[in-house]
């Protein structure tokens, strides 16, 4: 299934129980998490295959922001890869249990989006900050030109986040 009109992959939904205050949804039992992948690729040093996963996973956040989805928890564990024939994959996103929805153009809810990706993606992966360079210029490259306030946010959350660290 997708998000309608987004184009981003994501399981079904299959039913609503409002009286058990449950959703059911489909099991993709052919998938491992963007984190595993990821792994997989950093052992066996594939480059490409590294640099296809980046390009597709700043593609795949660019198509939720520019819908007005905030996911509100990026992390390489909430998107799945299925993997298909001739390294081709698909990532599919998950949990959007933090996920809201903006009618209008909010550049700091995207950079905080971005910034809660970059820290969970250079937590869970070191020494790729050049790989996550590469997520972030393909979203630069999906967005398009209106991407400046976004990144002008993001820049602003990072100097946030260091006097929080420095601070205490």
């Amino acid at each position: 299934m997708y998000f309608i009109k987004t184009c981003v992959p994501t399981p079904s939904l299959l039913y609503v129980d409002q009286i058990k205050n449950s959703i059911y949804i489909e099991y993709l039992d052919d998938c491992v998490t963007l984190k595993e992948w990821i792994d997989r690729l950093l052992s066996n040093k594939d480059e490409p295959s590294l640099d296809e996963a980046a390009k597709a996973l700043g593609e795949v956040v660019a198509k939720l922001h520019l819908n007005g989805i905030i996911h509100g928890d990026l992390t390489t564990s909430n998107f799945l890869v299925r993997a298909g024939q001739m390294n081709e994959f698909q990532l599919i996103v998950i949990d959007f249990g933090l996920t809201t929805i903006e009618s209008a153009n909010n550049p700091e809810d995207k950079g905080v989006d971005l910034y809660v990706l970059e820290r969970a993606f250079l937590s869970t992966h070191p020494n790729t900050e050049q790989l996550f360079k590469l997520v972030l210029k393909a979203y630069k490259h999906a967005y398009g030109g209106n991407s400046k306030d976004t990144f002008a946010k993001l820049d602003e959350v990072r100097l946030r986040g260091r006097k929080r660290t420095m601070v205490g």
